[in-house]
């Protein structure tokens, strides 16, 4: 429905299944129970807005720049994350 009251009809093939909200956030792409374009931008648009700026999809890590310097790059958040299991840790260019 628009602002304007008129109602618009669209052809079922043309929506796509949107995730519960308790995906809105999820380390790991592969688990959205709808895999389609428009999920996986909101995903990423949730957790750009929330400073987590790498995603994994699968065994690839997807990361946005974040136009920002963030403490997340620090000798201590390295080491921290050295020699961990990536299914163990979240997403990061560490991990």
């Amino acid at each position: 429905r628009l602002e304007s009251g008129d109602i618009v009809e669209v052809d079922e093939d043309d929506i796509e299944k949107a995730n519960p909200t308790q995906f809105d956030k999820v380390e790991d792409l592969t688990i959205l129970p709808c895999l389609n374009e428009s999920s996986i931008l909101h995903t990423l648009r949730q957790r750009y807005a929330a400073n987590l700026i790498h995603t994994f999809a699968g065994s690839h890590l997807i990361v946005i720049n974040p136009m920002q310097q963030l403490p997340i790059y620090a000798n201590k958040i390295a080491q921290m994350l050295k020699g961990s299991q990536q299914e163990n840790m979240p997403p990061h260019i560490f991990s």
